[in-house]
């Protein structure tokens, strides 16, 4: 009964007409992924969630790789911040549907050849290994009733040092 009271105080703080008011809701959050595990579910507007009155749908994460798996149309990967593990989906791109075909040059590549070639390259500078620190901003949503984010960017941090990681946790709310 108190976890049903205080959902509804959190939405009812701040009508919905207002949130894009809140400084949090239009941007992605940097939060760590124990809070984003704790955030409450809006009631009344999907993929809308609290984190305390603050209405949040995007986060910013920083942490290490520590799973990895391909599917067919996208990967799944376990990140790691040290206060938990949240599992992030990143969808492949799809190629457009057909490039018409046109008359390659002699000893030249047609247009088609040069997509791919530039897709596969692009690809592969995403594929992260596991230990890897990465940089994930997405959508936050429940899937499966797992909480998890869909990625909508995915950077490799070069950080031997940990300066990254520092750095972030300085930024964040204790």
């Amino acid at each position: 009964m108190m976890a049903q009271s205080d959902r509804q105080s959190a939405e009812d703080t701040l009508p919905s007409v207002l949130w894009g008011l809140d400084p949090v809701h239009g941007v992605f959050a940097k939060l760590y992924i124990q809070d984003i595990l704790q955030l409450k579910n809006s009631q009344h507007v999907p993929g809308i969630f609290f984190y305390g009155t603050h209405p949040i749908s995007r986060v910013d994460i920083l942490g290490t790789v520590v799973q990895r798996q391909e599917k067919e149309k996208f990967y799944t990967f376990g990140v790691d911040d040290g206060t938990g593990v949240i599992s992030c989906v990143y969808w492949k791109k799809q190629m457009p549907a057909q490039v018409t075909k046109t008359a390659s040059p002699p000893g030249g590549l047609n247009l088609r050849q040069l997509l791919n070639r530039l897709a596969g390259l692009e690809e592969d500078k995403r594929l992260v290994e596991l230990g890897d620190v990465v940089r994930v901003r997405g959508r936050v949503r429940d899937y499966r009733e797992q909480r998890e984010v869909s990625s909508i960017s995915l950077v490799k941090v070069s950080d031997p040092v940990l300066a990254a990681q520092i750095s972030r946790m300085l930024e964040l709310p204790h």
